[in-house]
Formats: C-alpha cells, sequence, structure tokens
C-alpha cells in the first residue's frame, strides 16, 4: 500500500508512555509525521526519533499558539494536514480511508462520491478544507460508548492553507475557511497514563477552565454593557464548533455546583452512561461529577482572590 499524501503533526511533552502505541500506527503510514515537542524530559523524543519521525522542539506558549506555530512554521510538504494527539492513534480503517480519499483525488476533481465515506459525497472535492473524524474514547481498556462519549465529531483532517486553531486557555479546535465534510471511521483516544496522572490532570484543566469561565462572564457583562442590552441578531453557521458553544452557554447560566449534579444525571442516565459497566461508572462518576465540581470551586476560589472592583 503507498503512503498517505498527508502530514501527521504530533504535539509531545513527557509522553513517552504514549508516544510508541501513536507513532505505531503513523510511522510507515503518512509520508510526513512530525511530532512537535515542547521540553519533554523523559524518552519521549528519544522514543520519536527511534520511529523515524521528525523531531522538531518549541517552547510551549498555549494549544492554541502551539497548532497555529505547527501550521505555520513547520516544513509541511503536503497540502493535507492530520493532527493527532500522543493518546490517539487511527484505526486501520480510518487510515486506509484517508489514504484513499486524498489520492483519488489527486488524480481527479470530479462532484463524485469522496473514498468509501458514509457522508453523501454532494460536496465538491476542491470546496472542501476539512474533515470531522469520530473520537472512540478508551478507559481502562474499555470503549465508553454512552453517556455522549460517541460519537464526538472533531476536526483533525485540513487543508493546511485554510486552517487555523482557534479557542482560549482551554477546549481549543481547529476551523477552516471552505466547506466541512465527515469521515466513516475512528480515531482512538486511549490514554496509558493510569489514574493518578488523570486526576493531576484534570485539576490542573480545571483551573484553566476556571480561568475561562471568568473571562467569558466578564466578556459577556462588557457586551452587554456595549450594546445596552441589544440582541446580536447576526446568523452563525450551524457548525459543530455553533453547536458546542450554544451548549456551553447554556451551562455557565446554571448555578455552580448544582450544575454539576444536573449535568451527571444527564449524562449517566438520561444518556445512558449507566450502560457501560464498572469501569465506565467510574469514569463517568469522576469526568461528570468531581471534574465539574473541581471547576466551579476553582471558579469560587477565584472570585475570592479577585480584587475588589
Amino acid at each position: 500500500m503507498p503512503k498517505a499524501p498527508v502530514s501527521v503533526v504530533v504535539l509531545a511533552h513527557n509522553e513517552a508512555v504514549n508516544i510508541r502505541a501513536c507513532l505505531s500506527h503513523l510511522v510507515g503510514w503518512a509520508e510526513q509525521v512530525f511530532v512537535l515537542d515542547s521540553g519533554s524530559t523523559d524518552r519521549t523524543i528519544a522514543i520519536a526519533k527511534e520511529f523515524g519521525a521528525t523531531v522538531v522542539e518549541h517552547a510551549f506558549q498555549g494549544y492554541v499558539e502551539q497548532r497555529n506555530w505547527a501550521l505555520r512554521e513547520l516544513p509541511i510538504r503536503h497540502e493535507w494536514v492530520f493532527f493527532v494527539d500522543t493518546d490517539e492513534y487511527p484505526t486501520e480503517e480510518l487510515k486506509a480511508e484517508i489514504g484513499e480519499l486524498i489520492n483519488d483525488k489527486r488524480q481527479t476533481t470530479n462532484n463524485v462520491n469522496i473514498g468509501k465515506s458514509d457522508f453523501p459525497g454532494k460536496s465538491d472535492f476542491q470546496s472542501i478544507d476539512g474533515f470531522y473524524i469520530k473520537r472512540r474514547f478508551i478507559w481502562e481498556g474499555r470503549w465508553i460508548r454512552h453517556g455522549g462519549y460517541y460519537p464526538v465529531w472533531i476536526l483533525r483532517l485540513m487543508r493546511r492553507s485554510a486552517a487555523r486553531c482557534e479557542g482560549q486557555l482551554m477546549d481549543e479546535h481547529f476551523a477552516v475557511t471552505g466547506a466541512t465534510e465527515r469521515l466513516a471511521h475512528d480515531l482512538v483516544h486511549d490514554d496509558r497514563r493510569g489514574l493518578a496522572d488523570w486526576k493531576e490532570k484534570h485539576r490542573r484543566y480545571a483551573v484553566l477552565k476556571a480561568r475561562e469561565y471568568v473571562q467569558r462572564k466578564q466578556t459577556t457583562n462588557n457586551k452587554l454593557q456595549t450594546t445596552n442590552g441589544q440582541t446580536d441578531k447576526r446568523a452563525t453557521a450551524d457548525t459543530e464548533q455553533e453547536r458546542r458553544a450554544s451548549r456551553r452557554s447554556a451551562y455557565d447560566r446554571l448555578p455552580l455546583f448544582l450544575r454539576a449534579f444536573l449535568y451527571f444525571i444527564y449524562v449517566f442516565f438520561v444518556q445512558g452512561g449507566f450502560l457501560d459497566g464498572p469501569r465506565g461508572w467510574r469514569y463517568h462518576v469522576l469526568h461528570g461529577l468531581w471534574y465539574p465540581l473541581l471547576i466551579d470551586w476553582e471558579i469560587v476560589r477565584l472570585r475570592r482572590s479577585a480584587p475588589p472592583s
């Protein structure tokens, strides 16, 4: 099978536990694989070099900045760029789908069905700048299928010239200037670092999420003061980002702490998280209740420590 004419970018920092599995699915499949490292002190860089990936080091200033730096500065040869995290890897079916998609469209630009994807194929390929991919989340070796965790669509395959990363401190996302479509197969998320590391990581995330919440509230209040309460009636596209922003806005309006319990009830009972079995229950309790409560506690702490206005 010929290599896929795509450039893969993997962001890394002290990911020796995960990066071997990640690169084993990428090197040998993609024509170009970059590991963009931000100061690892473990064996991350050594493992990446063992696999033959191109290692580039760049100081980390934030996820948005790091991804945009990669798009601007890496010596990327190909039109299509595929971003993969170190705790992720594409299934064999997804790799075949991407390879066939891009190789086929190198030879023709006719308005035909694109590869073997499950979207209608009504768009002209030349107008498509990005593809959403389903993320399959694995926890303690178990696929979390319920509670709203599958399918989650993320934009990861994109034309370099049309792509950018947007966001704040957390929950960054890619956006493209043209149309998007969906691919049929999965990108697997399987973090192998264990529960202690997971909890420590989410403690850091909670601090960032709390800061984002406070910033959003301040921005919203400033906009209300500027517009004197008038509603902005500009139309917005019905995109994945718009839907997520709408859900986040609704969640922000709920009372602190109460919203965490309401969210857990929704995820675990309404969306069927209880169907994921004992290991799945542990994940839903941690991510659907403990983590939101931790974020709200950090919001309260930030408010108490803020200087009086």
